[in-house]
């Protein structure tokens, strides 16, 4: 078919939405028309980047995440990750032309991902999908063990080089131990103990596994008892021996 105005040796071709051939008729005056070659302008189809399901929050190193394309129109050219949202610094995933799901294992930080997908000269990208990875859970240490006189005593306890929430607990044997209830801040307190009572940190961070402190102590001595002395009794100035006696007492004689 003619193209109308179309008489100049140069035309724009624009907003195709087929293949079309193209070619030009010249005549000289009164001589015969003659034909050019035939050219091709090629419309690919537009390319669809599709959705990408599986966002997930890991624990930093032994994880295992799958994501899986859908939706998708066109050819899957490869999966890319970046350590940013905006894949300023993408780095194509090796091996993953053509998957539909990917497989992130053990992250050791928070990665996007995205599939970029092709149809002839046309690309798309898919959503990105987010794997949050949570630091290992690091329970700390505990300080502020001492000995207290039973019933009125008052102890602290504190917790340095942890990572993550924390929950202290306490037992009376060191064995079966047991939340403090509210005890989620760096110290907890220990008052008017009556018993010997072990206290550590139970620290979890995000999805990690929890991380236990060492264990302080408040060792709880029995109230000092005096005793009584047995033994007076009346002797001669001078050369003599006697002997007194101290019994139901508690604690060090000093």
């Amino acid at each position: 078919a003619n193209i109308t105005g179309a008489a100049a040796s140069t035309y724009p071709v624009t907003n195709l939405a087929s293949s079309s051939r193209y070619r030009v008729v010249v005549t000289s005056g009164a001589c015969s028309a003659d034909t050019s070659n035939i050219v091709t302008a090629t419309v690919s189809p537009s390319a669809v980047g599709g959705t990408i399901m599986g966002d997930d929050t890991v624990c930093a190193n032994n994880n295992s995440t799958v994501l899986t394309l859908n939706g998708s129109v066109g050819t899957i050219a490869k999966w890319q990750s970046s350590l940013t949202s905006n894949f300023a610094s993408a780095a194509d995933v090796d091996g993953s032309a053509g998957l539909t799901s990917y497989t992130a294992s053990n992250l050791t930080t928070t990665t996007y991902y995205r599939a970029v997908i092709t149809s002839g000269v046309c690309t798309a990208y898919s959503s990105i999908a987010k794997v949050t990875v949570d630091s290992v859970s690091i329970g700390g240490t505990v300080a502020g063990s001492k000995s207290v006189c039973t019933g009125g005593n008052t102890s602290t306890l504190s917790l340095s080089g942890y990572r993550g929430t924390i929950q202290w607990q306490s037992s009376v044997d060191n064995v079966q131990f047991y939340d403090i209830y509210g005890a989620t801040s760096t110290t907890t307190s220990a008052n008017n103990l009556t018993l010997t009572t072990y206290f550590k940190a139970v620290v979890t961070n995000g999805v990690c596994a929890a991380s236990e402190s060492n264990v302080g102590i408040i060792s709880v001595d029995p109230t000092s008892i005096g005793g009584k002395i047995t033994g007076s009794t009346t002797v001669c100035s001078g050369n003599n021996t006697t002997t007194l006696t101290l019994s139901g007492y508690r604690g060090t004689i000093s």
